[in-house]
């Protein structure tokens, strides 16, 4: 998922924020959304965080060449003090996964960080609205990663994955926590199957 949801969060940061002078982002992997960002929004800074030490040093080498305006954190973010004063906040895979009570308190964290008129833009899991359409969603999710070249294994490694994962948003919860966490503006910015991508201005 966080290939697909990270090219939609770049395209829209771009469109939303083509000003932005600083960019917070939440778990940047192997800093391939960073990097597309940069490109995309030039003079920017970015500060991003990364707990899982290989993916940090994969992050470090793809960033290395992008200016001195980049800082990366080897630390988990849900700990973390973010700082404040950031037009751009984005995260393709850091709440994944995440407990509901942990998302509504980074969803406020994060808010505070924002500038007044700053963007967050996240993917995240959604529920389906029924069981029929999860198994739907399955089947079709499973044509997909066989096509991908996945092992059976490994395909149905990564469905048992997401038929556990517990305390998933519908999409009208998912927005609702927004407005909760005080985003004045939100919306579903991308959905695919039980994927999506959120927006929300602060």
């Amino acid at each position: 998922m966080t290939t697909e949801a990270a090219g939609v969060i770049a395209t829209l940061a771009a469109d939303l924020a083509p000003k932005a002078r600083r960019i917070l982002e939440l778990q940047c992997g192997d800093g391939s959304l960073a990097a597309r960002l940069l490109k995309l929004i030039p003079g920017a800074t970015w500060k991003g965080y990364e707990s899982d030490p290989d993916l940090a040093e994969r992050a470090a080498a793809q960033l290395e060449f992008m200016g001195s305006g980049v800082s990366l954190v080897q630390e988990d973010f849900r700990r973390a003090s973010l700082g404040n004063g950031f037009d751009l906040a984005v995260s393709a895979s850091g709440l994944l996964g995440l407990s509901p009570e942990e998302k509504e308190r980074i969803l406020v964290h994060v808010h505070h960080a924002l500038l007044p008129g700053g963007a967050l833009l996240f993917a995240d899991a959604v529920r389906p609205p029924s069981a029929g359409i999860a198994a739907a969603y399955r089947l079709l999710e499973r044509e997909e990663l066989h096509a991908q070249g996945l092992s059976r294994e490994a395909v149905e490694r990564e469905i048992k994955e997401e038929v556990e994962r517990k305390g998933l948003w519908s999409v009208e919860e998912e927005l609702y926590r927004l407005r909760k966490a005080a985003f004045r503006e939100v919306d579903l910015a991308w959905k695919c199957w039980d994927r999506a991508v959120f927006a929300g201005l602060k």
